[in-house]
């Protein structure tokens, strides 16, 4: 992962917001988990630090990044975490699509994303599919 952040107060906010969608379904899968470590470790934390973070994600705010590339970073790792466990829970499409907005995407775009997501459940994801999608909303 390209890492989105500029400081470590955004890179922990993120983890956070992480560990809240996996709270969104109220079951921790072994694979949500492990997706957070990977995350964590691909912008410099260790696994230590990593569950620091989600034993305390109300202190580690989210820091949104002013960059739209980096926005779409962080929204593409909350899709690929929903998916992750082979379910799409109706609480972590209302968290994901609440994320979205919250960052500064139209809800119609994060709506159309979290469906080709749900699409792709158990199923490979086409390596464009959501690039293509999220070019149809940018300038």
């Amino acid at each position: 992962m390209l890492d989105p952040f500029s400081s470590l107060a955004q890179k922990k906010g993120f983890i956070a917001t992480l560990f809240k969608m996996i709270e969104a379904d109220q079951r921790l899968h072994p694979r949500e988990l492990e997706y957070i470590f990977e995350a964590g470790n691909q912008i410099g934390f260790d696994r230590e630090s990593i569950i620091e973070i989600g034993e305390n994600v109300e202190a580690h705010p989210l820091i949104i990044p002013p960059d739209e590339s980096q926005r779409i970073t962080m929204l593409y790792y909350l899709l690929f975490l929903m998916r992750i466990d082979g379910t799409i829970n109706p609480n972590e499409e209302i968290f994901a699509k609440m994320f979205g907005f919250k960052i500064g995407f139209s809800q119609l775009m994060v709506d159309d994303l979290v469906n080709v997501m749900k699409e792709h459940v158990n199923k490979r994801l086409p390596d464009d599919v959501l690039l293509e999608n999220v070019r149809k909303y940018l300038n």
